[in-house]
């Protein structure tokens, strides 16, 4: 679990988990975390999370620093220094199963030393796997080549860095007699950080991984390939095996692989198909590297989008999070990836982004719209596409944006779409936004409890997705999709 640590202020040194999403930080007692320190304000920050991103926001006019840098909407990383007030925080995010070793044999919990800073080598001598170079000349064996390719093809044909590099090491430990399990490392230059991103394990093992850091640091100066050996408390030794992946002569990850083997057994890993297989997907999971990148940044900028339309539209506070939790209920009904469910996210959370654009008379207005003004508010739609084309990869989950007041039998807006022509993620997120519409309270629509919204829904089924909609019911009676907005996450 992620924590905030108080660095200097009131209570230094306690952790506070991060946990109950939106999570409010200040010296009220009703914040989720309380401070009673006079530089505060009575709810100062909130925290929301989106998957494993955390997303810091400023509620005060005091001001919110991470790193010198004064934010008012920020993705935080891991080790971010915040200055609330005058109290210094330090965001933790601990790594899963993961430990690292000052020796062999002794290992110290992650969650007190992550992420892995890697600044003194060690001499001691380590035993040198083959150069990536020369590798493909010496693979002759036929069945070998075969399988090394059938393992590529099923790493490439993963769609997320998680399960491409997941897939990547479970092939890695079939190619390795005796592989108890194996980890696979991002390495960030700039930080000269190493982050854990995926573990497989051959067999189930409750011991934590140990990290060799000389060994992490031969491979990292070499680019080459290393292994070591040390004992355990029984008569087995445990060797670790370190391959880095190179794309474009730069490093981007590094796997380790745990092998179990006698203390009289000095054979060592035949490295050669191994990094062959790690050079060959190295393209593949450096683009996956690059777009979990631009997604984090997408979803930073949009964050900032949304925050400046709560800040115009009252109503807004909230909504666009309602509507993003409902879509996902509707999305694990349907059975939709995970892939597919990080962008309906990013549709469903900047839905209503193109109220920006329209005037605080009519956006504000708590009585019934004119006939003039319906035609103006209608224009929110493509106002948010044209904002939303701006930024990375948007084309993947604009339509939702732009379509998301698209009825099933043709009478809606922008485009007039109907049926399957209306695009899939419209198709969610226009359920969702009617059913907080209606159990939110929104001024013209009347107030009306969840029952009756489900029901009012569907009486009114000619103008969504039947799938959808019996989704949508699902979610309902399990109780996925419910208001549950207190009164301090409304602040």
């Amino acid at each position: 679990m992620s924590h905030f640590i108080i660095l200097r202020g009131l209570r230094t040194g306690e952790r506070y988990p991060l946990a109950n999403f939106p999570l409010l930080l200040g010296r009220d007692p009703q914040a989720t975390i309380c401070l009673p320190d006079a530089s505060l304000a009575p709810f100062h920050i909130r925290v929301k999370q989106r998957g494993r991103l955390f997303i810091i926001e400023d509620l005060t006019e005091k001001g919110v620093y991470i790193n010198g840098e004064r934010v008012r909407n920020s993705v935080l990383e891991n080790l971010d220094r915040l200055l609330v007030g005058e109290v210094e925080i330090l965001f933790s995010q601990p790594w899963d199963q993961l430990h690292i070793t000052g020796s062999a044999i002794s290992s110290v919990p992650i969650s007190e030393l992550s992420p892995i800073s890697l600044s003194h080598a060690d001499s001691s001598h380590l035993s040198r796997l083959h150069h990536t170079q020369i590798l493909h000349n010496q693979i002759q064996n036929r069945e070998t080549k075969i399988t090394l390719y059938e393992a590529m093809q099923n790493v490439t044909a993963m769609e997320s860095i998680e399960e491409a590099s997941t897939s990547l090491l479970r092939n890695i430990c079939k190619e390795i007699p005796k592989a108890k399990r194996a980890a696979f490392f991002v390495w960030k230059e700039k930080g000269k950080e190493l982050l854990p991103l995926a573990t497989h394990h051959v067999e189930v093992e409750t011991t934590p991984f140990h990290i060799e850091e000389k060994l992490f640091l031969s491979v990292l100066e070499r680019k080459q390939g290393l292994e070591v050996e040390y004992p355990t408390q029984s008569d087995q030794t445990v060797r670790l095996v370190v391959f880095p992946m190179i794309f474009v002569d730069t490093l981007i990850a590094i796997i380790q692989v745990e092998v179990e083997s006698a203390k009289s057994d000095s054979k060592k890993t035949d490295s050669i198909p191994i990094q062959m297989l790690i050079n060959d997907c190295a393209s593949h999971l450096e683009a996956l590297l690059l777009r979990m990148e631009i997604d984090t940044y997408t979803l930073a900028m949009v964050e900032a989008i949304v925050a400046t339309l709560e800040a115009k539209d009252t109503y807004t506070v909230g909504h666009s999070e309602r509507v993003c939790a409902y879509s996902l209920a509707i999305a694990d009904e349907l059975g939709l990836k995970r892939e597919t469910k990080k962008l309906l996210l990013l549709s469903a959370i900047c839905h209503d982004i193109g109220k920006i654009g329209i005037p605080d008379i009519i956006l504000k207005k708590a009585s019934i719209l004119t006939a003039e003004e319906y035609e103006e508010m209608k224009l929110h739609p493509t106002i948010g596409a044209a904002i939303m084309e701006k930024i990375p990869n948007a084309r993947r989950f604009i339509s939702g944006v732009r379509n998301h007041h698209e009825k099933w039998d043709g009478t809606g807006y922008p485009d007039h779409l109907a049926g399957e022509d209306i695009p899939f993620f419209a198709r969610i997120i226009a359920i969702s936004d009617v059913f907080d519409a209606m159990s939110s309270g929104r001024s013209y629509s009347g107030f009306m409890d969840e029952t009756e919204a489900i029901q009012r829904i569907q009486k009114e089924k000619e103008l969504f997705d039947p799938d959808i909609l019996q989704a949508l019911v699902r979610a309902w009676e399990k109780g996925k999709i419910t208001q549950r907005t207190s009164t301090i996450n409304r602040k």
